[in-house]
């Protein structure tokens, strides 16, 4: 199992600090930093998904989901927690900044985990990584002909098992021939592939 203090910040300039919480400006609701996403403005007052929360300046915190970043756009809500003027667009501007934001984020996260101690890559080593309870996660190509049978075996080992990309595309990201399965062995790399997935499939 994946310990529930694992960061899930992986990449972020702040994954080593501590947690704490904050409040959504679009619904109210006070959660844990890692639940939320930090959301400034650039020079010209146009609102910017700080996913990495690296950037300088005044920030609000947000849900990640489509209502709330709606909302915060739409309600003309940013504004008054940034204190600042804020150039509002459309309601799906900050949806579509955070699902790209998540996109790369994915690529960051599975480039990281390329090492042999966070992954095993390929058929064999992913299969030896489930049967000896190493295996945290699994991650298979859309495309991979082996689908089926990881889905089978992950559930009956108790591990999460996520679709990602395709094998061209996953084995690109490892800086490999094309994969059709990697398991990965890192907790905190394990829970933060989780999140952003589970994220960013909230909005499809």
């Amino acid at each position: 199992m994946i310990p529930a203090g694992a960061n899930v910040r992986t990449g972020s300039s702040r994954a080593g600090q501590a947690g704490g919480q904050r409040t959504c400006v679009a619904c109210g609701v006070k959660k844990d930093n890692d639940e939320l996403v930090r959301v400034t403005v650039a020079p010209d007052g146009s609102p910017i998904v700080d996913w990495r929360e690296n950037l300088g300046g005044r920030g609000a915190h947000v849900c990640p989901s489509a209502p709330c970043l709606t909302q915060a756009m739409v309600g003309k809500k940013l504004g008054r927690s940034l204190k600042c003027e804020v150039r509002y667009g459309s309601g799906n501007d900050l949806v579509l900044q955070l699902c790209m934001a998540l996109d790369r984020q994915l690529e960051t996260l599975v480039r990281s985990g390329s090492g042999a101690r966070r992954m095993a890559m390929g058929n064999d080593a992913a299969l030896e990584a489930l049967r000896s309870g190493k295996a945290l996660l699994m991650l298979v190509a859309k495309d991979s002909a082996g689908l089926e049978r990881y889905t089978t075996l992950a559930a009956a080992s108790g591990v999460p098992l996520r679709q990602l990309s395709d094998k061209a595309q996953l084995g690109a990201q490892l800086g490999r021939v094309p994969t059709g399965v990697v398991a990965v062995l890192e907790p905190g790399l394990a829970k933060a592939i989780i999140r952003a997935l589970d994220r960013r499939a909230s909005f499809e």
